[in-house]
């Protein structure tokens, strides 16, 4: 009877041992992901007047969703909502389906869901679904000097449900 309760003491310790690392591995790869891009998450300086992109994802509808002046990327069976605000110029706006890609390890485009080749100072909503497995869309643009940014829509909540806003600073 000793040596089950050591067994299953020992298999309760690991499970949770296992948790941990994955959800610090998760955490990491959250935390690096903006970097990966090539996204500066620094603020704005009074004297350098920088475009950014702002991210900002829901649960539920957000209140700038009715504005009129926003687009709005509407999908049916959707109940998330990705808000991208741009306070300046981006050119080549790309909402993207992907799939991962396990032998490569890395994602792999199926499909343009829609294009923007510029955008001024608007505020872009996406409804979808902010999935807590692995991501299946994506969003790219490019600053006006074209340099290249992309944010991949998952459930960031899971890692830090404080923080669900990603600020992009152009370079």
């Amino acid at each position: 009877m000793k040596n089950i309760m050591k067994h299953c003491i020992l298999v309760v310790t690991l499970l949770y041992l296992s948790l941990f690392l994955v959800s610090c591995s998760t955490a990491n790869e959250a935390g690096s992901e903006p970097s990966k891009s090539g996204a500066s998450m620094s603020s704005q300086t009074a004297t350098q007047k920088k475009s950014t992109v702002t991210i900002n994802c829901y649960y539920e509808e957000p209140a700038g969703f009715s504005d009129k002046n926003a687009i709005k990327i509407e999908r049916e069976l959707k109940n998330d909502f990705v808000e991208v605000i741009i306070q300046g110029k981006v050119k080549e706006f790309e909402y993207i389906e992907v799939e991962f890609d396990a032998d490569k390890n890395e994602f792999l485009e199926k499909g343009l869901k829609a294009k923007y080749s510029s955008l001024d100072n608007k505020t872009v909503y996406i409804q979808t679904n902010l999935p807590e497995g692995i991501p299946s869309e994506m969003i790219r643009w490019k600053s006006e000097k074209g340099k290249e940014y992309e944010y991949i829509i998952r459930d960031y909540g899971l890692v830090d449900k404080e923080n669900m806003q990603q600020i992009f600073t152009m370079e």
